[in-house]
């Protein structure tokens, strides 16, 4: 059972499993408070094999909540902070969960009912993450236990995290990349450190004085770092390795890590939540790093490339215990990405173009679909164009395109280009109202407007390098 293996295992250890910013906890501690809040949740009448839904910033009161839901076998879904009403509602009617928790106050104990379906039951799942995919609205991944245990001790074996490790999770714990960073402290006695509230100024410092070890990170947060230069006002004599998940973790900032910090790991990685992790660079593969890998598949796993062209290049295919069940309540796209191989199991279609080396190193090359990553998050194109094309048909519009700008903090944001015979007053006023309702990851940040089509390419598809490279030649309206 999980909780055995992050908690009920670990209860004769003394040092603090979780340092957040209303106190220092022990195991012991954090099963205390899982097992108050259990009689909470049980007196609203929350069982096993039921959904709970978790809308919440990185608190300890988070951290219990998934604690609680694991021990009693209820399936957390959990969402950002941020995220629009339009998605709550989404989700809530899509899981049909029995209660809805958020950050308690004064006022709020932090549960609030929902009402309870049967077709809102569930097995063996740990947890539900949505994600963006290409098309359509966001998918929820399906966590089993036996998957979430095996990615925890694979990525651990790669990692080798301990008692003498302090990890700084400056990712939310709705990102699969952050709630992983709380099973892996748990289950080896590392030290979770969790900053509720930061601003960028603020890490290095936090770096230095929490004694951190690990580092895990975005590649738009790295380049943030790098480019203020506050790294290099610090000393981070304890720092043992930075990691970055993602298709985006330029050479060029790798580099510069390197040089800033020349007794830090640097651990490219690549994975996706419909199966947790693919890759992890081990140590003493240096020229690997700079050549662009994202390093070996994980121990037990396997992956190969469907259809690879001349170049060696084709989609990335992931088999093994890491590949996550499906979607909810959605058999014909689980049945898209997902599929059963008869010699290999569960097998994941990434939707990712990669090549791989004679030694079994990956390289990311691109992504198959229009999709961007905007603060760790995927964001569907289509999806947002289709959405803006439904909010701008009572203007006159002929066009519209969703791209994605290089950002040395968020690592793209969202760009809309739109040709059409408007004023740019309208359109501006059309596209922040649009925005309003949107989660922060998902909001249009740059406009660009043209009376004039986009360019083409030769067989009649939109180029979207030269639309970008129009865009900023003509000039952008910021929203």
């Amino acid at each position: 059972m999980l909780y055995k293996k992050l908690i009920s295992d670990n209860l004769a250890c003394k040092k603090q499993a979780v340092s957040a910013r209303l106190g220092k906890y022990t195991y012991e501690d954090l099963h205390n408070k899982a097992m108050e809040f259990q009689k909470i949740l049980e007196s609203h009448g929350v069982s096993k094999g039921q959904y709970a839904l978790i809308r919440n910033s990185n608190t300890i009161h988070t951290i219990t909540a998934i604690l609680t839901c694991i021990h009693m076998q209820v399936c957390f879904v959990i969402i950002p902070e941020d995220s629009a009403e339009s998605q709550l509602d989404y989700i809530s009617q899509e899981v049909a969960p029995r209660v809805f928790l958020e950050t308690p106050s004064e006022e709020n104990d932090g549960i609030t009912d929902f009402h309870f379906l049967e077709y809102g039951t569930q097995k063996d799942l740990v947890y539900v993450i949505y994600t963006s995919g290409s098309t359509g609205k966001p998918k929820g991944v399906m966590a089993p236990e036996p998957q979430v245990e095996f990615c925890i001790e694979a990525i651990n074996g790669r990692l080798k995290n301990g008692p003498q490790d302090r990890i700084l999770c400056c990712l939310p714990l709705s990102f699969d990349y952050g709630l992983y960073q709380l099973f892996m402290a748990l289950e080896y006695q590392s030290t979770l450190v969790i900053p509720e509230k930061y601003t960028l100024s603020e890490i290095p410092g936090m770096l230095v004085k929490e004694e951190i070890t690990a580092f895990p990170a975005m590649p738009s947060l790295l380049g943030g770092l790098l480019y203020s230069r506050m790294l290099e006002r610090v000393k981070l004599v304890n720092l043992r390795y930075i990691t970055s998940t993602g298709d985006n973790f330029p050479v060029e900032m790798i580099r510069r890590l390197m040089k800033v910090l020349p007794d830090t790991r640097i651990v490219p990685m690549y994975g996706q939540t419909e199966c947790k992790r693919v890759s992890i660079m081990p140590e003493g593969h240096t020229d690997k790093i700079m050549a662009g890998s994202c390093g070996l598949p994980l121990a037990g796993t396997r992956v190969w490339l469907e259809h690879p062209d001349e170049n060696g290049v084709g989609e990335l295919i992931v088999s093994g215990p890491n590949v996550m069940s499906g979607y909810l309540n959605a058999k014909e796209v689980t049945a898209e990405y997902y599929f059963d191989h008869e010699s290999f199991g569960r097998c994941l279609r990434t939707g990712d173009l990669f090549s791989i080396d004679e030694e079994g190193f990956l390289y990311f090359i691109s992504r198959k679909k229009r999709i961007l990553k905007v603060s760790g998050y995927r964001i569907g194109c289509l999806e947002l164009e289709e959405l803006f094309r439904s909010a701008l048909t009572d203007y006159f519009i002929k066009e519209v395109r969703i791209v994605g700008v290089p950002d040395p903090l968020y690592g793209e944001k969202i760009m809309l280009c739109i040709a059409a015979g408007e004023s740019v007053e309208t359109i501006k006023a059309a596209v922040s109202r649009v925005n309003e309702a949107q989660d922060s990851h998902h909001r249009v940040s740059k406009i660009y407007l043209t009376e004039n089509g986009f360019p083409k390419t030769a067989n009649g598809k939109i180029d979207d390098k030269h639309l970008i490279e129009e865009a900023f030649i003509h000039g952008t309206i910021t929203v």
